[in-house]
């Protein structure tokens, strides 16, 4: 049918018929890019009972084939068909129009145009111009089967593609604003613990109004997803930061509900020249996170400033240099009060960023429990950090403390009132030990999310 239609003449503009419809989607740059990936899928035309015929973007002299089926185990559908007549591509207002061809049950044309405004402002804007065709115009069947009955196409299909049209502007600002699923990342086995993240599985339009508003302190939004290579970007409730293994775990976990996802693939996160490219792998049900090879090695230091005088440090790194001191048993890591000044000092004296304290044995058959400071880095003490646990097992990777029956061990992580459970993956380099860490992620109850809002 398309063949044929591709030959046919248009049909008349409708003078004097248009009706507007207008979306508000945003506002700058970024929403007004993000906006025209819809219009260019045809996102625009499909829902439970409107799709195209076509997989290429629109372009000047292209048929496409608009098909409507009168519900979702319907066997009739009707095919009208159109031209794109005109591409609107300019620095700030991107769209098409279309034109009816002869059997649609209307005639004239269609604006679909996203723009981005002088004041800022992102609109889409729907201008059909429709007119009902004349009596003897007729849809073409598609697929009719046994029982098919013929439908008058001006009181029926046209009336269901005018409304298909004009809902089309709300369409689209769903497509832009699709709500988030949380996750709790690192969690124990009974689901507790971990960090909480908002996933956002497709493009919205103000991502850093999204994640104010999420109720978690990061949300990832997924900017492309393919089998092979997954663009994240992570923000936190008040600014962009960058990248984070724990929401590119949430992130790879939905869209593995969503996408046939490699087993082995890549993450980018964040934009232009500062955007940070990672390898994620799926193993054993659970995402893992490449932290690269750890060299480490024994260092002589004075840790009296931090209550732990005569333990043996590690200098540990992969890109950031860690301290790494094994502590007397769980009782002792639990009661270190960490000062940060004195930590820091010791950073400074050390030539390191972080510090990592550890001991053998934890919940949930973890073999070694550990918590991870960094005031050099911006916080005091962090939940869930893969970095930390990464120089952890480098430097029982150096001292031959890793099992030799596996090459995977799991890790409690002990931050006061935020426990964590990790995985790390490893294996023995000429230079040192190549480490990838993950861990469970799960959806988060229902009743946790009322329970936060009620406490905002």
């Amino acid at each position: 049918m398309r063949r044929r239609l591709s030959a046919a003449p248009l049909t008349t503009w409708a003078e004097g018929a248009v009706q507007a419809a207008q979306a508000d989607l945003g506002r700058g740059e970024g929403t007004f890019r993000r906006a025209r990936a819809p219009l260019r899928g045809w996102q625009t035309h499909r829902s439970g009972w409107l799709r195209v015929v076509l997989d290429t973007p629109p372009a000047v002299g292209l048929t496409v084939l608009v098909c409507l089926q009168a519900g979702p185990r319907s066997p009739l559908r009707l095919a009208f068909g159109c031209r794109v007549t005109q591409i609107i591509d300019e620095p700030r207002r991107w769209g098409f129009v279309y034109t009816t061809l002869p059997g649609h049950p209307e005639h004239g044309k269609g604006l679909f145009l996203v723009e981005w405004q002088e004041d800022d402002k992102v609109v889409f804007r729907l201008l059909p111009g429709p007119r009902p065709a004349a009596a003897g115009a007729s849809p073409g069947p598609v697929g009719a089967g046994p029982g098919h009955t013929s439908i008058p196409p001006c009181h029926a299909g046209g009336r269901v593609l005018k409304n298909g049209l004009m809902n089309a502007s709300r369409l689209t600002t769903a497509l832009l604003s699709s709500a988030g699923t949380r996750r709790r990342v690192f969690t124990g086995l009974d689901g507790q613990g971990g960090k909480a993240v908002t996933v956002f599985p497709r493009a919205v339009t103000d991502p850093q109004t999204a994640a104010a508003h999420a109720g978690t302190p990061l949300s990832v939004f997924v900017e492309a997803a393919e089998p092979a290579a997954v663009h994240l970007r992570v923000f936190t409730p008040a600014r962009e930061k960058g990248s984070s293994d724990s929401a590119a775990l949430a992130a790879l976990t939905v869209l593995q509900t969503q996408l046939p996802l490699s087993d082995l693939l890549t993450v980018t996160q964040g934009e232009g020249p500062g955007a940070e490219d990672q390898a994620a792998q799926l193993c054993g049900g659970e995402w893992l996170l490449r932290q690269g090879e750890v060299q480490a090695r024994p260092m002589t230091a004075d840790l009296s400033s931090i209550g732990l005088a005569g333990q043996d440090p590690w200098l540990a790194q992969t890109e950031r240099p860690t301290l790494v001191v094994q502590v007397n048993g769980l009782a002792t890591l639990d009661a270190f009060a960490p000062d940060d000044g004195a930590i820091r000092a010791l950073g400074q004296a050390t030539g390191t960023t972080g510090l990592v304290l550890h001991a053998p044995g934890g919940p949930d058959r973890a073999l070694v429990s550990f918590r991870a400071f960094a005031p050099l880095r911006g916080f005091a003490e962090d939940a869930a950090s893969s970095n930390m646990l990464a120089c952890l097992v480098g430097t029982l990777g150096a001292r031959g403390d890793l099992p030799a029956d596996t090459n995977l061990l799991r890790a409690a992580q002990r931050m006061p009132g935020q426990p964590a459970r990790l995985s790390a993956q490893f294996a023995a380099t000429a230079g040192g030990t190549e480490v990838w860490v993950g861990g469970r992620v799960v959806q988060e109850p229902e009743a946790r999310h009322e329970a936060q809002a009620a406490g905002k």
